[in-house]
């Protein structure tokens, strides 16, 4: 998260840059260390849609960890997951 703070302050990226380094590119932080995972529902949503799998993209907390809401009671809060019982 801190780097993901001072990217948004450092006006050496553009926008693009950090959409890319942040939300289009690696893997989401749900399934950190199972790529195939990720992989497997990309091709579902993609398969179900009938689009490319390349213009199937994890955005949010999901993907970064912690939450970029501008509410401040948000701002910054850890991604937890957790399947009902």
């Amino acid at each position: 998260m801190q780097n993901f703070k001072t990217d948004l302050s450092n006006e050496v990226m553009s926008s693009r840059e950090i959409l890319d380094k942040y939300l289009f590119c690696g893997e989401p932080h749900i399934f950190a260390g199972d790529t195939g995972k990720y992989s497997r529902l990309k091709s579902t949503i993609a398969s179900h849609f009938r689009i490319e799998i390349t213009k199937v993209f994890m955005v949010g907390s999901a993907k970064l960890g912690f939450s970029i809401a501008r509410v401040k009671s948000n701002w910054g809060q850890v991604f937890t997951f957790t399947i009902p019982s």
